[in-house]
């Protein structure tokens, strides 16, 4: 596909900003990537968001997504969205209201019994904040056509089949970039959806191509396991008095999903109920490497400031500045095919990583100890939680204390928002 340029003025050095807004239990992540501008400041040049949503109701959400605006004005290149579960979507139609409309919208390719499950959740009794009246009917419209909803708020959409995924163990590129040229090389941004990759690419105005990567947005969906399937089709055609045949028949029609979800919402909450006793009812996720595509030693980096001029959490600058950003979504990382999936794809890019969003909000339910396996340093570990369903687990945090990691929970006040800055410097031939 035909790369797109985002700049002509970058001189090795590219600028990234990552915030994790406080949603509590949600999550809502952005990235700003910006370059020198000729009068001593930057220019932002990509913006992406992974996942925009709360179980904390939509006020929050509307004052992050506010937040966001004032920072970031109403850009938006990429959104990646993990899963379906409502705290990470709730802030779509928020989005769309507000006029951020993405340039692309990436997201897993889920099948009818997946997003039911993930519906019934949101509108389960223990829900701390189900939603109703808009929210519903969007969420709905959603669960019934996932890709004709995304449409509403980009562009364009890219939905990935879970799938093995390529193999992360070979070796990074270790080339430097080409001399820096007077006024300014091209960045490029450049799509691969066949290779789940997108990647900032640099060259010289004299030279064709696509240039160089020097950063890359590696994104991967977890094999299903689909372990809730069958447990969740029999009691929901149990509750409906309905055979399994008549069952798939009916799953296969969006008019009569489309009833399903607008006026059963009793029945699926019980086939919900009924999926109890599987520790963790959340199965496919995407998940998403956004760091540098080059080999360690080609770059180097230091802190900075966004260039909003507002600083987070300010102690976090005494830490490891490791760029890199590894978010794993809700993926039930507790089974050792999975884990291993994950660090099979991803696990070469670690010694990148400062920043992990460890999966679920830190339930122990979705957590295994290997997700430490090959980083270079412990890194820096952020989860959306504020307490609810006892997240983050305090296994969780011990285990990333063991680790040498910290834990940082983004919990519903402005506070406890984390944001971070640096400053990449891409050595030159």
């Amino acid at each position: 596909m035909r790369p797109r340029k985002i700049s002509d003025k970058f001189r090795q050095r590219l600028q990234v900003n990552y915030t994790q807004w406080a949603v509590g239990a949600g999550f809502f992540h952005s990235q700003e990537f910006s370059v020198d501008d000729s009068v001593g400041g930057v220019t932002s040049v990509l913006n992406v968001v992974y996942d925009c949503g709360s179980h904390r109701g939509n006020a929050i959400v509307e004052r992050e997504l506010d937040e966001y605006v004032s920072r970031h004005r109403k850009q938006l290149d990429v959104l990646f969205i993990s899963h379906f579960d409502r705290d990470h979507v709730s802030g779509l139609p928020l989005m769309k209201s507000k006029g951020i409309v993405a340039k692309r919208v990436v997201a897993p390719l889920l099948d009818i019994d997946e997003r039911l499950i993930a519906f019934a959740k949101s509108v389960s009794p223990d829900n701390a904040a189900a939603p109703s009246g808009a929210d519903l009917e969007f969420y709905g419209r959603l669960v019934v056509d996932p890709r004709s909803v995304l449409n509403e708020v980009a562009e364009q959409v890219e939905l990935v089949e879970p799938g093995p995924g390529p193999d992360d163990q070979q070796a990074l590129d270790d080339s430097l970039l080409p001399e820096d040229a007077d006024g300014g090389m091209n960045l490029l941004f450049r799509r691969t959806p066949s290779q789940q990759l997108m990647q900032i690419c640099a060259n010289p105005p004299s030279k064709q191509g696509s240039g160089q990567p020097v950063w890359e947005f590696r994104y991967h969906v977890l094999q299903r396991v689909r372990r809730q399937r069958p447990v969740f089709r029999g009691a929901l055609a149990g509750e409906l008095g309905i055979t399994l045949a008549e069952l798939s028949s009916l799953l296969a029609s969006p008019k009569k999903v489309q009833d399903l979800v607008s006026s059963r919402h009793t029945e699926l909450r019980r086939a919900y109920d009924s999926l109890a006793g599987m520790k963790s009812r959340n199965d496919t996720s995407l998940c998403l490497y956004s760091g540098p595509a080059k080999a360690p030693g080609t770059y180097q980096t230091w802190r900075s400031r966004g260039q909003h001029y507002h600083v987070d959490r300010p102690e976090v600058g005494a830490w490891g500045i490791l760029p890199g950003w590894l978010g794993a979504g809700d993926a039930p990382l507790a089974g050792t095919s999975e884990m291993d999936e994950f660090n099979k794809v991803f696990g070469g890019r670690k010694v990148h990583v400062g920043t992990l969003a460890l999966p679920h909000h830190g339930s122990r339910h979705n957590y295994r100890d290997e997700i430490f396996d090959k980083f270079t340093q412990a890194p820096t570990c952020v989860v959306g939680a504020d307490g609810l369903y006892g997240h983050p687990n305090h296994q969780v945090v011990l285990a990333v204390a063991r680790y040498g990691g910290t834990l940082i929970p983004v919990t519903t006040m402005p506070a406890s928002r984390l944001d971070e800055a640096c400053t990449i410097f891409f050595r030159a031939s």
